[in-house]
């Protein structure tokens, strides 16, 4: 059966070419090469999925949005010292869209394949908090005077999960950021005690470090009200 994770991956990347203003989700055979890019071979069900998650995302009102934008940057990279004057840890990653909006705003849109059980705020708080501090610091180190970072599940497009900054909030953004990262600037990597597949999926000593055993790091995540449990710490 397809992993989750190299379903996301099919998904992210049919999407890095979709055309925002004449979405059209790809033919089998494109879906079948990207698979084929990534080692895997889809059934028919499995082709029609992804053209259905594609097929979502260009119906939604977030694709309108980009259709909008000024500028758009697909699979944006990005860097930034923690610190404004370039102290503490390096932060680099991947954005799946930067948008400069009409208004001079900035728009950051990441795409996510989860399952959707409960209410779709929730779910990105307990995954994906941590990920949207970061690329809300990201837009805004990069000179955009606010922005909009928009998690996006698949499953409900027409629902995206949004949060608005100001380059007055990134003195707050870098605080709880230091928080989170205290573990990793003192060397301590305790094994998380909630391993699910979305946090340890991609943890390079998932096979051959980690104490859990694999049906443990890649089952789905278990909700836990009120946290943040999943987000941070390394599997």
């Amino acid at each position: 059966m397809l992993s989750p994770l190299t379903r996301g991956s099919i998904v992210h990347r049919a999407l890095e070419t979709l055309d925002f203003a004449h979405p059209q989700p790809p033919d089998d055979g494109a879906v079948g090469r990207l698979a084929t890019e990534l080692g895997a071979t889809l059934s028919d069900e499995e082709i029609e999925d992804v053209q259905r998650l594609v097929a979502a995302f260009a119906a939604s009102p977030l694709c309108a949005r980009l259709a909008g934008a000024t500028r758009i940057q697909r699979e944006a990279g990005f860097a930034f010292a923690l610190e404004p004057d370039g102290a503490g840890p390096l932060v680099s990653g991947f954005v799946d869209v930067l948008a400069a909006l009409p208004d001079g705003g900035a728009l950051v849109v990441d795409y996510k394949t989860d399952p959707v059980s409960e209410d779709p705020r929730e779910l990105i708080e307990r995954h994906y908090g941590t990920q949207r501090l970061i690329y809300a610091l990201a837009a805004l180190r990069s000179a955009a005077p606010r922005v909009e970072v928009a998690h996006c599940l698949l499953e409900r497009p027409g629902e995206p999960v949004s949060v608005t900054y100001t380059a007055d909030d990134a003195p707050e953004l870098v605080a709880r950021l230091a928080r989170l990262a205290h573990g990793l600037l003192a060397h301590e990597h305790p094994v998380t005690a909630h391993p699910h597949r979305e946090l340890c999926g991609d943890c390079p000593g998932r096979t051959a470090l980690c104490s859990w055993p694999e049906s443990v790091t890649l089952r789905p995540a278990q909700p836990l009200a009120g946290s943040l449990a999943g987000s941070t710490g390394p599997s």
